[in-house]
């Protein structure tokens, strides 16, 4: 798992973000009405909303289905999300989600009887485990249900939704490459109930598939023999709807609420002292960091070092206070608007530098 940098000054204006934060923890599902948001470890690269006036597909083994998605952001995908519903409302027991990933085979003759599907399986999966339990539930009277490899339709079948959401750890990703297309299967693993992908009300490209796979029967993932899927009664396209979460290149300012005092120096002002608050956030505390390091000034001097610390974790929040001396800047407070660097280091050797604004002015010129 890669660490995070975590720590950050700024003054009035943020002018420059430091390093990529990556995610350090798994969030595999989030549970009940009210989840832990995963902002902002990730970005919501895709999406197709669910249609509220929808039908549900079995995606319960061993039937499995697959939809495509433009990769769109560069960044490791580590989430997705799904939504569904329950054969006649019996809800059971999500025990785990299987997710693959496939090239892309194009639709070979456009609006000719051939469609577009999943190719070669890429050397990466995941499996969820289990249990895995919605995040949101909605109620949606009237849904239909439909199982293709019975085949079975029903048109009003279940009344109610759900949104379910997996994270994984970072490590545990997928490296997409912008601009190509991929293919991700989905098939659950239930127990006390039958659970269907529910359909969307804007899709991408092409339909969705679906194919019956068999993984305890030894059947080949490569050797799916992948159907398109349309409404059994009206041959109408039908495509999921699903989100695709990757790995968010943070800012400075997602993380961390720090300030200095004062914002703006007055050139007139008796002050003896400039004082910078670093909120330390995620594994490090205050304690780590190493005092003897903590420089502020502008790119093109040295850095000045301070007179006088303070560490503490009031109201749980882990700052460190750095007191600067004013006499040590006077060569910087001169009227304007001025890039600062502040840097440290930790005690495990993770040097930081972030950039700020500071802001100066004399009363005396208008």
């Amino acid at each position: 798992m890669r660490k995070k940098i975590v720590g950050i000054l700024v003054c009035t204006l943020l002018m420059a973000s430091i390093a990529v934060f990556p995610m350090t923890e798994t969030v595999q599902s989030s549970n009940g009405d009210d989840p832990t948001p995963p902002t902002p470890l990730y970005d919501l690269m895709h999406e197709q909303p669910p249609d509220p006036n929808g039908t549900d597909v079995s995606a319960t083994e061993t039937s499995i289905m697959a939809v495509d998605f433009p990769c769109t952001e560069l960044g490791r995908i580590v989430g997705f999300y799904l939504c569904g519903s329950w054969r006649n409302d019996t809800v059971g027991t999500i025990d785990n989600i299987h997710f693959s990933i496939h090239e892309d085979i194009p639709d070979p003759d456009g609006d000719g009887p051939l469609y577009s599907k999943p190719g070669e399986a890429y050397p990466w999966r995941y499996e969820t485990g289990g249990p895995i339990t919605h995040v949101r539930q909605e109620v949606w009277p009237g849904q239909a249900w439909y199982d293709p490899s019975i085949p079975e339709w029903y048109e009003d079948n279940h009344d109610f939704a759900y949104r379910y959401e997996i994270f994984m750890d970072y490590e545990d990703g997928f490296d997409q490459v912008p601009g190509k297309i991929y293919w991700v299967d989905v098939q659950v693993t239930t127990t006390g109930g039958t659970w269907g992908w529910k359909t969307c009300t804007e899709r991408w490209q092409d339909d969705a598939v679906w194919g019956e796979w068999d993984e305890d029967a030894g059947d080949d993932p490569n050797e799916i023999e992948w159907m398109e899927l349309r409404h059994p009664i009206t041959d109408e396209s039908l495509d999921m709807g699903f989100g695709v979460f990757i790995e968010k290149e943070l800012q400075p300012e997602d993380l961390f609420n720090p300030d200095i005092s004062p914002g703006t120096v007055n050139t007139d002002s008796q002050g003896n002292t400039v004082t910078v608050s670093i909120t330390v956030t995620g594994d490090y505390s205050p304690g780590d960091v190493v005092i003897g390091t903590l420089e502020l000034g502008p790119e093109y001097s040295q850095g000045k070092e301070t007179i006088q610390v303070y560490r503490g974790c009031a109201t749980g929040i882990k700052k460190v206070l750095a007191k600067f001396d004013r006499g040590d800047l006077e060569d910087m407070l001169y009227p304007g608007t001025h890039t600062m660097q502040l840097s440290w280091q930790f005690t495990d050797g993770t040097p930081v530098q972030v950039e700020c604004t500071l802001k100066v002015i004399d009363p005396g010129k208008k």
